[in-house]
């Protein structure tokens, strides 16, 4: 597991981005709207372009208040203009190209070249 890393999955999920072909993301970094106000930290984040890409274990569905949460921070992050790609556990276990696909066109979608 890297240092900064919030968990294995989150390393894993970093290595399959990077191995995609993607830059290398930012690890479970805080970030803050224009006025300095805290919105959270994000698992794996494209600061220059306003990515977020969110690993959501079971925890986060089988925990009401991590759940709520959960909510609460990506609200956050949508109003300052985020974008955000979720990608949960059962992703992980079978839709792996398709996560690198996703995160690709959110970051084409802000201004990133290959």
């Amino acid at each position: 597991m890297r240092p900064g890393s919030g968990s294995p999955k989150e390393t894993e999920l970093r290595l399959l981005l990077v191995r995609g072909g993607l830059p290398e993301p930012e690890l479970n970094g805080d970030v803050y709207g224009p006025d300095g106000t805290f919105i959270g930290r994000g698992d794996l984040l494209y600061r220059q372009f306003k990515v977020l890409v969110e690993y959501d274990g079971s925890q986060h569905a089988d925990d009401r208040r991590q759940f709520h949460r959960d909510v609460d921070r990506l609200e956050a992050f949508a109003f300052d203009e985020w974008s955000i790609v979720r990608v949960l556990k059962e992703h992980m276990n079978s839709d792996r190209a398709d996560i690198v696909t996703r995160v690709r066109k959110a970051l084409i979608a802000r201004g990133w070249r290959p």
